[in-house]
């Protein structure tokens, strides 16, 4: 087991991995039935937009899927400027983890952006400051600090082909630890009742969201 695993299971809720990972392909069934699949949307300009859609529909799922868990939480959220449908910056804090969502190309590619390496991963500092392995493995489990996580999904034409949780290296480019958890299992009992509810507390959401990435792509 590896220190993310570790931390994760001594620190965090059970149910926190299959959470995240209902989530995001909750919304990934959700950008797929109606957006990638609706006319209007299939349209080259409208294409344009369908990035910020789906990262903004990410936040909505998170924070709706993890409000219809028991899991213990609380949202951030954090324009990124003062501009107009500004990108909000999202942040999961819940007891174990500060949490972070990116899209990344690939499991392992680690997202360049400064506010993922500045902002919390000097909370990681206490991860790295040990070369003996076990010796990590034991303070960390004696720690009561909580770990800054970047949960990154994503693949080739907008398709979903990773989902991962990732533990930063403390201000660097780089993963101390990296776990797959695309097929974490959900503890929420019933995936239809979730979809179904989410579906008709997102119509709203989802509308505005979509509004807002076409305003976006034109400059609005």
């Amino acid at each position: 087991m590896g220190i993310l695993d570790d931390h994760l299971n001594d620190k965090c809720d059970v149910k926190l991995k299959g959470t995240l990972n209902l989530a995001i392909q909750e919304m990934q069934r959700y950008f797929d039935d109606n957006v990638r699949n609706h006319e209007i949307f299939g349209m080259q300009e409208a294409k344009n937009s369908w990035g910020q859609v789906r990262n903004a529909l990410a936040d909505v799922f998170l924070k709706k899927t993890l409000d219809m868990s028991s899991i213990k939480h609380s949202i951030i959220e954090t324009p990124v400027n003062s501009r107009k449908n500004a990108y909000t910056h999202l942040t999961i804090k819940t007891p174990g983890a500060i949490i972070s969502n990116c899209k990344t190309a690939s499991r392992l590619y680690f997202p360049r952006k400064a506010i993922y390496r500045q902002n919390n991963s000097i909370i990681n500092r206490d991860f790295t400051l040990f070369d003996d392995p076990e010796k990590l493995l034991n303070d960390i489990k004696k720690s009561s600090q909580d770990a800054n996580l970047i949960l990154t999904y994503g693949g080739y034409d907008y398709n979903l082909n990773h989902i991962s949780l990732g533990l930063p290296a403390a201000g660097e480019f780089r993963w101390l630890d990296n776990i797959n958890i695309q097929n974490a299992v959900s503890l929420i009992e019933n995936r239809e009742d979730v979809s179904h509810d989410l579906n008709l507390t997102l119509t709203d959401e989802a509308e505005e969201i979509v509004r807002k990435g076409m305003e976006r792509k034109n400059g609005i």
